[in-house]
């Protein structure tokens, strides 16, 4: 399996569309055995979905994120748990063990995500 989360300085990312970086974990039998970051690339919602696709990235773990984003990443057939703050690598652990789970309230209408 591989996750991916919008980074900065090791923190999630709170805007999906604007994140400088993603962090993607490889991961086997639940534990994490690869972690590398790789620079976001394009602009648009698309783009960022398409580039998560690329590296053949199955769940997206991220903080807020727009109605635009989600349409992108699902139609990639990307997981998506948004919602989720803090720490990169402790969300992942967090969703590894069942702890973090998708919040649909980080899902914004404002048309800036």
């Amino acid at each position: 399996m591989r996750i991916a989360i919008p980074v900065e300085n090791g923190e999630i990312y709170q805007h999906f569309g604007h994140a400088p970086a993603f962090r993607v974990y490889d991961v086997e039998n639940s534990k994490v055995i690869q972690v590398q970051e790789v620079p976001a690339t394009g602009s648009g919602h698309a783009a960022m979905a398409g580039l998560l696709a690329d590296l053949n990235v199955g769940t997206v773990i991220c903080g807020g994120i727009g109605f635009g984003a989600v349409s992108a990443l699902e139609s990639m057939n990307l997981n998506l748990i948004a919602g989720a703050s803090g720490n990169a690598d402790e969300a992942v652990r967090g969703f590894l063990t069942g702890k973090l789970v998708n919040n649909p309230d980080a899902f914004h209408a404002c048309g800036c995500h």
